[in-house]
């Protein structure tokens, strides 16, 4: 219920003696309180119309005028409601004009009229409004309820709620950022919108983000809202995770013949001999926006065959491959948000369980940087990752001990990586801040520990190797 509303109201014959805003005129009232205070601030809650009859109020000056109004405002008031009798037979002027200034209407009660009983009327409009408001969110999480039985997802509840109510409703993370439905904002907005808690884990709450004054007509909905994400985000499907268990064991295998036990666990999962297979890791700053954005995926997919795993650095995906479906069904940048830190790196037609497996160790050692993007690996990291963890550990070490033994390893072992890196001598020993002369001293002492020379790109590759498997887990 709004002030036209209540204008429009023939029982109560208020009467408009402002001129205010449209905005204004739909302001929405929670409550009616009556008082003479000029001070109203501890007695009403936001958009409450204030009765008064302006007992306290005998005074001309204006500046006193405007000062009560903005009490009023700050107060959130939504409406003065002015009772004419024998203290005042028309609204102060200086109040009309201090309230046309700030945007406040002002209406009129009627001396036969007794301000108490337009109170006592309103109050009962607002309880038979809270009534059939209470009775339509009910009806509302009734919907709501049916969609999550059947298994429907976030989107389809929040679709559900927007095309029920005719509102907005959007949700955001424990950061202030948007996650899902058609309200979004870059973050949390404070003062134009009510915010509903969702407990998606035991310590990490989320925000249903709804209009003004919605809380009474979307509450029911929004705990079912809070049964979504802890159904879908938090288990993200466990249908998923036990096909893929026995291949997301092989694919973390170091033993023997790593690509056996992976084309075994493959052929057990569903995916065929020949069939090009897509790998996407999914990364963000909590475990439940990481599912929303897997459970995304899978959802414009479509497929059956979607194996999922848990990684350190994130959620791995494994499906058949589809191109044409790919580019027409999903717009990866669509499905994250950059802002928020989400990553989702990808790689296509892969085929083989050798691929499988090298295309995983890629993904899995890639950094994460927010966005979406093709998995783009150097020709070193993919060579590495080729190579059995545990031999290409035993041929690094074997390569560096004798230069990791020495006191002055940290030195040489930046002088080698410059040796690597750069062209010449003379650019190796800039970049390293030494004469090169220095640079060229150290080389030796090098050689003369490893019993090989260190000039050729042939000598150094070697060594390129076994640096960068150092790097990764130093020893």
């Amino acid at each position: 219920m709004n002030i036209e509303d209540l204008i429009a109201d023939q029982q109560l014959q208020l009467e408009l003696v402002t001129d205010p805003t449209e905005p204004a005129l739909k302001e929405s009232v929670r409550s009616v309180v009556s008082t003479e205070s000029i001070s109203p601030e501890g007695l009403s809650e936001p958009n409450t119309l204030l009765l008064t009859t302006g007992q306290s109020m005998r005074f001309e000056n204006e500046q006193i005028w405007a000062a009560y109004v903005e009490r009023l405002k700050l107060a959130q008031v939504s409406a003065v409601a002015f009772s004419l009798g024998t203290i005042y037979t028309c609204v102060p002027r200086n109040l009309c004009r201090a309230a046309n200034k700030a945007g406040l209407p002002v209406v009129s009660i009627p001396s036969q009229i007794s301000p108490i009983q337009v109170q006592q009327s309103i109050n009962r409009l607002l309880s038979e409004e809270r009534y059939w408001a209470s009775r339509r969110a009910w009806a509302l999480a009734t919907k709501c309820i049916a969609v999550l039985t059947r298994n429907g997802g976030l989107d389809e509840l929040l679709r559900i709620i927007v095309s029920d109510t005719g509102t907005e409703v959007g949700i955001y993370d424990d950061l202030g950022h948007h996650v899902a439905g058609s309200y979004k904002n870059t973050v949390l907005p404070i003062r134009e919108v009510d915010t509903l808690s969702l407990v998606v884990d035991g310590n990490t709450k989320w925000n249903l983000v709804v209009p003004k004054h919605s809380l009474v007509s979307l509450g029911p909905a929004a705990t079912v809202v809070n049964m979504a994400i802890s159904k879908k985000l938090q288990t993200m499907g466990s249908q998923y995770f036990d096909k893929g268990k026995e291949l997301a064991t092989a694919l973390k295998s170091a033993g023997n013949s790593p690509v056996k036990e992976v084309d075994r666990a493959l052929e057990q999962a569903g995916f065929l001999p020949g069939i090009p297979i897509s790998i996407v890791r999914i990364s963000a700053h909590s475990s439940a926006r990481r599912n929303l954005i897997a459970f995304r995926i899978i959802k414009s997919l479509k497929y059956k065959d979607v194996v999922v795993g848990s990684e350190a650095n994130g959620l791995v995906l494994l499906y058949i491959s589809d191109r044409s479906a790919e580019t027409s069904v999903i717009n990866w940048d669509n499905l994250c948000e950059k802002e928020a830190g989400d990553s989702i790196l990808f790689q296509s037609d892969i085929s083989g369980a050798a691929e499988v497996l090298l295309s995983y160790r890629n993904l899995c050692e890639s950094p994460i940087e927010p966005g979406a993007q093709r998995c783009v690996v150097p020709g070193l990291d993919m060579v590495i990752n080729g190579i059995c963890p545990e031999m290409g550990d035993a041929a690094a070490r074997r390569l560096l001990e004798p230069i990791l033994s020495e006191k002055e390893a940290p030195r040489f072992l930046a002088t080698l990586k410059q040796l690597i890196q750069t062209q010449s001598l003379s650019q190796a020993a800039m970049e390293l801040g030494v004469h090169r002369n220095t640079l060229r001293r150290d080389r030796i002492k090098m050689e003369k520990l490893i019993g090989r020379r260190l000039e050729t790109p042939l000598d150094l590759a070697p060594y390129a190797i076994a640096l960068r498997i150092y790097d990764r887990s130093p020893w």
